[in-house]
């Protein structure tokens, strides 16, 4: 005969309970920089194609965000065998095209010499006719004409990346401003308008990993896999701060035999978690109340003041208090409903 299960019994007998990590985004982000979570790899675009493979984290339309540019002025015509260099890439003014890439045909007058310049760079009309058809569009910038005798240099993809992209001519009739020698005026996209781009980014791309935003500088990546499994989580993000809590996700539990009425859960506080004044413990159902013990790092009970906070699945336990806990010290969550 089948007994009833004792309140002790559903207790031990527990569902699943998903793994987590956090992400903490507290600086700029760069293009090219990437996301990995278990085998996907997420990078940051801003303009410019990513790498084969990757998932894009779309920051083309970031409001903050800049390309960097520069101006270059014909004072006059060029002559044949001018070059102007952008990025690496000489461009070279010739009279008659001889076939070889990157090479612009000069003009009738100034503008015309301009304008074959700028098909050049985009690799727009005029291919075997203006230019050489063996020339490809600039890989890094694109170019336009800004008045009659000035053109402008604008980096393909938004942030700081272009201010380093390299500049020279050998012309006596061509000038960059200011006798630059990089693009300059490139803005990054601002931390904010990363973490929106990386939870729109993740959640649409079945990434192993439910992201939600956990505070200002925070995101909250819960696992969706059924039996709590655990993925790595690595970035070559170089902004301050711009971390994970763990190099893999944490937390999780197998399935157990019955769905709970009661979990218990507990781990050490992460030295980011205590940077984010905040730890994260997400269920595999929604309670209604959850209580907390704090044990330092040697098993010794510590006083907390602070009150769980509930919201959803998940409870929060905050350093808000006058006696906070510390990395290494273990956080225990009794949670149920």
């Amino acid at each position: 005969m089948k007994r009833q299960l004792s309140a002790l019994d559903r207790l031990v007998i527990a569902a699943a309970l998903p793994s987590m990590n956090i992400l903490r985004i507290a600086s700029a982000v760069k293009d090219t920089e990437t996301i990995t979570l278990g085998t996907k790899v997420f990078e940051f675009y801003t303009g410019k194609a990513v790498t084969a493979g990757r998932i894009p984290i779309d920051l083309s339309a970031a409001p903050t965000a800049v390309a960097a540019n520069i101006t270059g002025t014909f004072a006059a015509n060029l002559t044949d065998g001018d070059t102007i260099t952008v990025g690496g890439v000489a461009a070279t003014c010739r009279a008659t095209l001889t076939g070889a890439a990157n090479e612009f045909l000069l003009g009738a007058d100034l503008t015309a010499t301009r304008n074959n310049y700028v098909a050049l760079i985009n690799g727009g009309a005029g291919a075997g006719t203006v230019y050489t058809s063996a020339s490809v569009a600039h890989p890094n910038v694109t170019a336009a004409a800004s008045s009659t005798n000035a053109v402008v240099i604008t980096a393909r993809a938004k942030g700081t990346n272009g201010n380093a992209i390299t500049l020279a001519e050998s012309a006596a009739q061509f000038s960059w401003a200011g006798a630059a020698t990089t693009l300059a005026n490139g803005v990054d996209p601002t931390a904010a308008e990363a973490k929106a781009a990386i939870i729109l980014a993740i959640n649409a791309n079945a990434a192993g990993f439910k992201a939600t935003s956990g505070g200002t500088n925070e995101i909250i990546l819960q696992g969706t896999d059924a039996n709590g499994k655990s993925l790595a989580t690595t970035t070559t993000m170089a902004g301050s701060n711009n971390v994970f809590a763990a190099a893999a996700s944490f937390g999780g539990t197998a399935q157990g035999n019955d769905f709970p009425i009661t979990k218990i859960v507990q781990r050490a506080a992460l030295a980011t978690e205590v940077a984010l004044g905040v730890m994260r413990f997400p269920f595999n159902f929604n309670p209604t109340y959850a209580s907390v013990v704090l044990k330092s790092s040697t098993g010794a009970h510590k006083a907390w003041d602070g009150v769980p906070a509930i919201s959803g699945n998940t409870v929060s336990v905050d350093n808000a208090g006058t006696s906070d806990w510390a990395a290494g010290d273990l956080i225990i969550v009794t949670a149920g409903r």
